[in-house]
């Protein structure tokens, strides 16, 4: 009976497909062939410290319940804990040595099954009354033992195997993208998912196992490709498997209904070189990005146009065509007048969509063959071919300034904007980039120089003034912390009396090396760099300083006029530094008044216009300096909050009796000015005969050096003090006799570059 059940036992374990279906029908033969009334099987737990209960044969007569149970666990755990720690127990391998107890009318025998690593548990069985487990009981149990191990090996390898081959096939067929491996003659031995639905796209046989010809592999990778394309991938893939080549990649288009794919094909051989891997993946997503990162890498994110090192390799390239072809080049570089006032007060959106349009402007006045980039916040570079020299390339110039001269409406504003260029030619003056774009940026300074919308070609003469520029820019920082910057002041006087009613603070440098630097050569240079908003915030303190003084000694009602930059009057601080400089010298907000020049009025910004009524809301006075030699309209002028109207120098040079224009001209003025409700002042009265014109024409007040020169404070004190004593007809302060004890000064204001506003 015992050696059928092995027999039974070892056949089923053979044919068994499920570890615990196996268990379950083994205890029930066991009991059953070995006359045990329980059979159980107990698998060790995970992690080793215990048995639980997986096979076991139903309840029969005799003992039972939890006790028996119980016993049961024991038993089998004191095996195997024997078969763990076999020098502790006396006992030796459990394998041969199995526990066998018989206690009254119960006899247990236990057993270890072995499993691939460990134990995989115990076998235990029971029988009543005394029938103990005689050596052929024990021996064959070992037997049924030594099957059920070996089975559940198997079973349990197999398991192992399985998870594997999902774990497998699950991780191919979440590769993104297409799978295959060939055997050494190049049969399909295993695709992924995607690899099969390409193929049912395509209508061919993908099966493992299948040999299409490399061939019919190479056009199915690329159907409607070139026969060239098709043929290299093909020599490929055969090079990989026969070891000529380590690995193929190859990456090429495709055309997928209406869109145009990019693919890579990589070939990889197998470890032992017994076939290989082939990797197809869609890679037209990476390629456009590849593609925008090197666009924004080369391009202007703002305008789209190219960025400096595009421009960079496009003049470089450009270069060698000329020199090949003995082509001349124009290097044109623009720069918008004044835009930073535009991102001042406006804000940065704005001018952001000012300069895309300005780009897309400048773009269509070019040829699809010349190249605009932008280099710069306001700056832009074009390469032009030229043929007749500088000629051509003035004539591009003129375009582009026409283009940027174009009123161009913005969010509901007008905007007028000028422009400069300056022009650098091959090969009259240079033959590599860094040079042309040296030299045109250098014409383009001496552009600036001359005013808005200028055009300058290289001259040799424009290297050294770059130089001096530099040197006099990093002079010019130095100079505020060297107390070499000083205010002079140019009395203002009225009309009816010639008494002295104001006086305009005018800044001066005296280099310790070399003498007085005029302001239009400084001015310009602080504005470009920012240093105009220190030196402008100097300027408003010591002046006010000034005026206290003079206060404190009995100057009556004098007014101190002062500059205010365009980027000054945009910063939100710089009401709160008016305010601090006003409440330090312990001045009325009437005693001061500030100088915009007509170039403010170039764009109608909400924040100036707030900005000016703050001021006057404080009580300080704002006059528009420079009248007449901006873009301003009779709207713009109407909508800011103004008290004063200077007239520009250049209109009263040509005031005569006998011209008639002028006459007209600065007659207009005085009567827009007054009109509007601002009082007049006229700048640059130095002859007796346009005193006499202006007071004739009702012009309230007068500037120049024909009543008083600029001078330092202590000079203009001489004037000033009268002042102080009240007339004895009038009980007013007393003026000096025009141009009495006013030191000389060489030149006109113009020749001296002493122009008020400076």
């Amino acid at each position: 009976m015992g050696q059928a059940t092995l027999t039974e036992l070892s056949r089923m374990a053979l044919l068994a497909e499920d570890s615990e279906e196996l268990l379950r029908w083994s205890v029930a033969r066991m009991a059953e062939g070995l006359d045990a009334e329980r059979c159980y099987v107990f698998r060790r737990s995970d992690d080793g410290a215990d048995l639980d209960l997986v096979a076991r044969t139903p309840e029969t007569e005799g003992p039972s319940g939890r006790d028996l149970e119980q016993r049961l666990f024991e038993h089998a755990r004191r095996t195997l804990e024997a078969h763990r720690h076999p020098a502790a127990t006396g006992d030796g391998p459990a394998e041969s040595q199995p526990v066998d107890v018989v206690t009254g009318s119960l006899s247990l025998v236990s057993l270890i099954i072995r499993g691939t690593v460990a134990p995989y548990g115990v076998l235990t069985l029971q029988r009543n009354g005394n029938r103990d487990f005689d050596h052929g009981d024990v021996e064959l149990l070992r037997s049924i033992a030594n099957v059920l191990s070996t089975a559940l090996e198997r079973l349990q390898r197999e398991v192992q195997l399985q998870r594997s081959q999902q774990l497998n096939r699950a991780v191919i067929d979440a590769f993104p993208g297409r799978l295959a491996l060939l055997d050494g003659e190049g049969r399909l031995l295993r695709v992924n998912r995607r690899w099969r639905d390409l193929a049912d796209q395509r209508g061919v046989r993908c099966e493992p196992g299948s040999t299409p010809p490399l061939e019919e592999l190479a056009g199915r990778l690329h159907p409607e490709g070139d026969p060239d394309r098709r043929q290299r991938i093909f020599d490929g893939i055969h090079e990989v498997l026969i070891g000529r080549r380590p690995s193929f990649a190859i990456e090429y288009p495709t055309q997928q209904a209406e869109d145009l794919r990019w693919c890579l094909l990589r070939v990889v051989p197998l470890f032992d070189r017994q076939g290989a891997l082939l990797v197809h993946e869609d890679v037209t997503e990476r390629r456009l990005f590849s593609e925008r990162l090197a666009y924004q890498a080369q391009h202007d994110r703002l305008t789209g146009l190219p960025n400096r090192h595009l421009f960079a390799d496009r003049l470089e390239q450009g270069l060698l065509r000329a020199q090949r072809s003995g082509q001349g080049l124009g290097i044109l570089f623009l720069d918008i007048d004044r835009f930073k006032r535009i991102n001042d007060t406006l804000g940065h959106a704005f001018g952001d969509e000012v300069l895309r349009r300005v780009a897309r402007r400048l773009r269509r006045r070019l040829q699809e063959t010349d190249t605009l980039a932008r280099v710069g916040a306001d700056e832009f570079v074009a390469i032009v071919a030229v043929e007749a020299g500088i000629s051509d390339a003035v004539k591009v110039a003129h375009a582009l300034l026409e283009a940027v001269r174009e009123p161009m409406v913005v969010d509901d504003q007008t905007v007028f904007l000028a422009a400069t260029v300056g022009i650098s030619l091959y090969p009259d003056d240079g033959d590599d980039p860094a040079t042309l774009l040296h030299k045109a940026d250098s014409a383009l300074y001496r552009a600036k120089s001359h005013g808005l919308e200028s055009i300058q070609s290289f001259s040799t003469e424009m290297s050294v003034e770059a130089i001096a520029r530099f040197e006099l820019e990093s002079h010019l920082r130095l100079a505020l912390g060297q107390d070499q910057l000083s205010l002079h002041f140019q009395p203002q006087f009225d009309a009816e009396r010639l008494r002295i009613t104001g006086v305009e603070a005018l800044l001066r440098w005296q280099h310790p090396e070399r003498g007085p630097i005029p302001p239009g050569k400084f001015v310009p240079l602080a504005e470009e760099s920012d240093l105009i908003l220190e030196l402008g915030d100097w300027v408003l303190r010591q002046g006010c300083r000034q005026l206290a003084q003079w206060r404190g000694l009995g100057l009556g009602d004098v007014r101190l006029a002062i500059n205010v930059s365009a980027l000054q009057l945009a910063r939100p601080e710089f009401l709160g530094q008016v305010e601090q400089a006003l409440e330090d010298c312990d001045l009325p907000p009437t005693s001061l008044e500030l100088e915009v020049t007509e170039s403010v009025l170039l764009i109608e910004g909400p924040q100036v216009t707030r900005r000016l009524q703050e001021l006057r809301g404080l009580g300080v006075s704002v006059s528009i300096d420079d009248f007449g030699t901006g873009y301003s309209s009779l709207a713009y002028l109407q909508s800011f909050p103004l008290d004063r109207l200077k007239v520009d120098r250049r209109f009263i040079d040509r005031l005569d009796e006998d011209d008639a224009a002028s006459l007209a001209l600065v007659r207009s003025i005085i009567g827009l000015g007054h009109g509007l409700g601002m009082k007049v002042v006229a700048e640059g009265v130095e002859r007796e005969d346009q005193l006499g014109i202006l007071r004739r024409l009702g012009c309230d007040s007068f500037q120049g050096f024909l009543l008083g020169r600029p001078q330092p404070p202590e000079t203009l004190w001489l004037e000033l003090e009268p002042l102080c004593r009240p007339d004895l007809e009038t009980g007013q302060g007393s003026a000096p006799p025009i141009g009495e004890d006013q030191p000389e000064e060489e030149g006109t204001a113009q020749e001296r570059g002493d122009d008020p506003h400076r």
